[in-house]
């Protein structure tokens, strides 16, 4: 139902805009958060904001603080500060190392178009039939963000990444025999990692709470 109001919202817009209605451009005139908010909303990775249809926007007016159950509470703060230990622990025959940690929810599994560009088919089908298919994407896309990292950071001047808005799913995360994660590297990825002198990449993932965690090293 949401996503449909959503959907009517967004065309009832467009077919406003292109009747001359309303403007393309809406300038704003003040934040979607109050002065009190902006502090909270600024530093909660999990703040959104909602629909207010009494000003024809997106705030937060609805929003009431962190949530520290949403975002890990005393538990994450235990798992990062391994994470970076693990991090900073590189194997003596590593020429490069990575880490990412990222939100469960910063994930658009419910976007056609994003998995597609990010996971290939087999990942796909590999996180869909795992009881967490969210976990499971978020601790791949960690891993990708990892290996990037450690890739990078083995030969700053030789790996040269494309942008931001890259599509990841040239990097391949598969599970081995063990049920370990393995590394995959593909087209450009690949090209890039040999460039730099990289043969191969080994990866580690975790999960804590609302968090998932991902170390690679690059040998």
């Amino acid at each position: 139902v949401y996503k449909r109001q959503v959907s009517t919202q967004s065309t009832w817009g467009i077919n406003e805009m292109l009747a001359g209605v309303r403007s393309i451009f809406q300038a704003k005139t003040e934040p979607p958060y109050t002065d009190r908010q902006q502090s909270a909303v600024l530093l909660d990775p999990t703040a959104r904001a909602s629909y207010d249809e009494s000003k024809g926007s997106y705030t937060f007016a609805k929003y009431k603080g962190p949530d520290p159950k949403a975002i890990g509470g005393d538990v994450d703060v235990e798992f990062t500060r391994k994470a970076l230990e693990q991090s900073v622990a590189k194997p003596a025959n590593a020429k490069g190392v990575g880490c990412d940690l990222e939100l469960l929810s910063a994930i658009p599994v419910d976007n056609a178009t994003f998995m597609e560009r990010n996971f290939t088919e087999e990942e796909r089908k590999l996180c869909s039939s795992r009881p967490d298919p969210i976990a499971s994407y978020t601790g791949r896309w960690a891993a990708k963000e990892a290996v990037i990292k450690a890739i990078s950071s083995s030969s700053p001047d030789k790996a040269a990444w494309p942008g931001a808005a890259a599509p990841l799913a040239e990097i391949e995360i598969l599970s081995s025999a063990s049920g370990a994660p393995s590394v995959v590297l593909h087209g450009r990825a690949a090209d890039i990692a040999k460039k730099a002198g990289v043969s191969s990449v080994n990866v580690s993932i975790s999960h804590s709470g609302a968090y998932a965690m991902a170390v690679a090293y690059a040998e």
